[in-house]
């Protein structure tokens, strides 16, 4: 790994630990999680220009949602609706377009469909 990948892998890394964890997620209402979710995103695709690549992140992302949710409140079902959309996202255990392979402009528009539904807005779906 060059070295302002592993710059990028280290900033990157940092802010996922002071941003977005249980305490901070959990507090966040729609509109604060929808405006979280697209500056990560900008972040990060800002990093990944400077050569910062999935495989740099894959195994620290697997192991922050794994600290995390055991230190979650398992009856906060917001949360982990919010939390693992993104950790998906990050790892690519979702449906395309993929962040690591998209233009960040079409990457945004699968957010923008995410964002109309109530899954990250209301828990009683039903």
């Amino acid at each position: 790994m060059e070295n302002s990948a592993f710059k990028s892998k280290i900033e990157f890394e940092k802010y996922l630990e002071d941003n977005f964890n249980y305490h901070t997620v959990s507090k966040m209402n729609f509109d604060d999680y929808r405006i979280f979710v697209i500056e990560l995103f900008s972040r990060l695709y800002e990093l990944k220009k400077n050569g910062l690549e999935k495989e740099h992140i894959y195994d620290f992302v697997n192991k922050y949602y794994s600290n995390v949710m055991e230190n979650a409140d398992d009856s906060d079902i917001m949360f982990e609706r919010r939390f693992s959309a993104v950790i998906e996202e990050l790892s690519e255990f979702c449906s395309s377009p993929f962040f690591w392979d998209s233009d960040l402009d079409v990457y945004f528009k699968k957010w923008d469909k995410l964002f109309q539904i109530d899954w990250f807005k209301n828990i009683n779906l039903g």
